[in-house]
Order: C-alpha cells, then sequence, then structure tokens
C-alpha cells in the first residue's frame, strides 16, 4: 500500500503492486480498496487494476481522485469504482489536495 485515506470508518488504501522493478515500474498494477476499520474487512473499490497509486483525495461528490506515480496519471474513481483519467502527467504524481470551495485539485 501507498496512498492512505480515512473515510467514514475504513482505511482507503491505494495499492501498489508486490514486485516492483528497479524503475519503480511493477508487473502487476495496484487497485484502490478499503480496509474496514473495525472488522478488518477488505473489499476492492475498482474492479480493475489502475496503477501504482499513491496519493487518495475525497472530491465534493465523495468520489475519489487517484495518483499513479508511475505514470503520471490522476484518475476519478467512482464509490463503484468505475475509474477514468483526469490528468496525464510525468512520472512522480503523488501527493496532492483537493479544495472543494474552488473544485481545485
Amino acid at each position: 500500500p501507498n496512498g492512505l485515506l480515512v473515510k467514514d470508518g475504513k482505511l482507503i488504501v491505494g495499492g501498489w503492486a508486490k514486485e516492483q522493478n528497479a524503475d519503480g515500474s511493477t508487473k502487476v498494477a495496484g487497485q484502490l480498496f478499503t480496509l474496514d476499520l473495525k472488522t478488518k474487512e477488505q473489499s476492492f473499490i475498482t474492479k480493475e487494476l489502475l496503477g501504482n497509486l499513491d496519493g487518495i483525495e475525497v472530491d465534493a461528490h465523495g468520489h475519489y481522485l487517484v495518483s499513479d506515480w508511475f505514470n503520471g496519471k490522476v484518475f476519478h474513481v467512482t464509490e463503484d469504482g468505475k475509474a477514468t483519467t483526469l490528468l496525464s502527467m510525468k512520472q512522480g504524481t503523488a501527493d496532492h489536495a483537493f479544495i472543494a470551495e474552488k473544485n481545485l485539485l
């Protein structure tokens, strides 16, 4: 795990694959998942593999803004797991903030 965020009694985790190459790439991408802080039950938010997930924030609608460090992408992920690419930037895109009042990432 890399990106972490607590929301509604759950730890939201940005997964980073287990087998990492020297350049930071991985053979299998990570997923966004939750870990219930009381029951320790784990469930996946994204059904598909996304990337080397790093920063996680919640937008004004309760959805997630998630960065992929290796590929430089920022995803919008709905609570039901649908992911769309918002931005494509350079490698190293990591932690970020979201200011809801200004709708600013």
